[in-house]
């Protein structure tokens, strides 16, 4: 991959859109085996920075590849996210709302507002994903409420955001296709939006759905966000206790005391 990369930056016929989606399939392919690989995301780094600099053709689904990809592989590149941010700032309209919510979910740690582009303005940017909400899949939803959700006390259009998808999201079809993370999406609703009734029983079905994808921190973090609401579903709390029963040799023993204690 190196070589061609390498050869195709001699050959400006090379540079193209579809060498782009074709280097972000190889990213996301390496994420979703856990490979990391520094080489490889440094001269992925480099091309991406270089192409949108030099306003090569890199297309916006590819550049959010990218930036998902670095983020499920925990390497925080803060130049890469930087000129990511620039770009999306810059050319907005080139981008579709979905790669705007995987570009925000992804950079939702290495990001901090401090590194924000001057005079950047996250409601600039969170503004057309409500006007599309319709055309956000589940997970998109998902990973721009991280970012959201970590950027509390930076914007207010963070927040207005969070509680406009609130009442918003039980509007749209249950999701049956897409896996996403519903615990942590539990928590970030449980402390801004509590009192959402509609919401939380349309996310306890998805509860029950993805039980079966839980990582041992998810059931601490359901069970977590369940107990600040007032909302109950009982049938949620039976199927997790079955679940937590099954799989009590992944967790600590910390993590049972706190189940027992406040399932």
């Amino acid at each position: 991959v190196q070589r061609r990369m390498n050869k195709g930056s001699r050959v400006e016929s090379d540079v193209g859109v579809v060498r782009s989606q074709l280097l972000a399939n190889l990213s996301e392919a390496f994420a979703s085996v856990k490979c990391v690989d520094f080489a490889f995301l440094e001269m992925v780094s480099k091309h991406v920075r270089h192409s949108l600099a030099t306003g090569g053709d890199v297309a916006p689904p590819a550049i959010a590849g990218h930036c998902q990809a670095f983020a499920k592989l925990r390497v925080h590149d803060v130049e890469l996210f930087e000129a990511v941010w620039q770009h999306m700032l810059t050319h907005q309209y080139d981008y579709r709302p979905r790669d705007i919510a995987q570009i925000l979910g992804a950079s939702s740690v290495c990001m901090p507002a401090a590194l924000w582009p001057e005079g950047s303005d996250v409601g600039q940017l969170l503004a057309p994903l409500l006007l599309h909400f319709d055309l956000l899949r589940v997970p998109d939803v998902a990973e721009v409420l991280k970012f959201c959700h970590t950027h509390a006390e930076d914007s207010s259009a963070a927040v207005d955001f969070v509680k406009q998808v609130a009442k918003r999201w039980p509007e749209k079809p249950l999701c049956r296709r897409h896996s996403f993370d519903i615990a942590g999406t539990l928590d970030i609703f449980s402390q801004h939006c509590p009192q959402e009734e509609k919401l939380f029983s349309m996310l306890c079905r998805n509860v029950h759905r993805l039980l079966r994808h839980y990582e041992p921190q998810d059931f601490v973090q359901t069970v977590s966000a369940l107990a600040r609401i007032d909302y109950r579903d009982g049938r949620v709390v039976h199927a997790m206790a079955k679940w937590i029963s099954k799989r009590s040799d992944e967790l600590s023993e910390q993590q049972q005391q706190y189940l027992v204690a406040n399932l």
